[in-house]
């Protein structure tokens, strides 16, 4: 990571800026918890949010968080390379303590929770995550299940945080004796960015690139799907079934 600007940094930077221009992700002085996966994308994506941080008027506290689950390898090993990727940008990393959630059990669910948890406790405005199959799939192939419907996955969404009065502006005023419920917003920064060109970025900035040793929730994920689906035919059902065994797609097809 040295001074000049590389060629694959440069476009990771510029997509991610315009996606949060777009949708009016930052405001001056946000305080923003960035999830370190432990994968290399979350990790491309905080560099690439502090190069950009030296080149805009807009100044944002960047917050690194890890929750330690062993999906990229034991927490030993995981932990010590993205605290130093996260000191030669200058910023400290923070790690969730107690129970992380358990690899292979719909663990989108509470990593959310615990994310959320965090944001609120130390007054972040937003949490931003990169490219993850857990999040397509919670976020395309489970209301599919649930719902029986495609959706799209958005590049923000506000999540209400009751009792957490540093998280964010108030949605609605609260009846006397209510707690007051605000929001965080889910910053999905690199929703327009290629896979291929995130990683092309990681390795020229010689960032861990980590290979994942779980497949987290698809494989469940994969067999409510097939009890759902049964017997059904039809186009809607083949895409579902094709996205349900080849999760990298759905950044293609919904997140274009």
């Amino acid at each position: 990571m040295g001074m000049k600007l590389l060629d694959s940094t440069f476009f990771v930077m510029k997509r991610l800026g315009w996606v949060a221009v777009e949708n009016r992700m930052f405001h001056h002085g946000d305080r923003v918890l960035v999830a370190l996966s432990g994968g290399h994308a979350s990790l491309a994506m905080l560099l690439a949010l502090v190069t950009r941080q030296r080149k805009t008027p807009i100044d944002l506290e960047l917050i690194p968080f890890h929750v330690p689950d062993g999906v990229y390898g034991p927490p030993e090993q995981v932990e010590p390379l993205l605290s130093e990727a996260c000191r030669r940008m200058g910023l400290e990393l923070a790690v969730a303590e107690g129970a992380a959630p358990a690899a292979g059990h719909f663990e989108a669910i509470p990593h959310r929770e615990v994310l959320l948890g965090a944001a609120g406790r130390c007054g972040a405005r937003s949490i931003a995550i990169g490219h993850t199959l857990e999040d397509r799939a919670m976020g395309v192939l489970l209301p599919a299940v649930t719902q029986g419907r495609l959706t799209s996955i958005p590049e923000m969404e506000e999540i209400p945080v009751p009792g957490t009065p540093a998280a964010g502006p108030v949605t609605e005023a609260p009846l006397p004796g209510e707690t007051p419920v605000r929001t965080v917003g889910v910053l999905r920064l690199l929703s327009h960015v290629e896979p291929e060109a995130v990683l092309r970025m990681a390795r020229d900035e010689g960032l861990p690139v980590l290979p994942r040793q779980v497949e987290g929730p698809l494989v469940e994920l994969r067999a409510v799907i097939e009890k759902y689906l049964g017997a059904k035919t039809g186009p809607r059902i083949e895409k579902l079934r094709n996205l349900a065994t080849s999760p990298d797609r759905i950044r293609d097809d919904y997140m274009a």
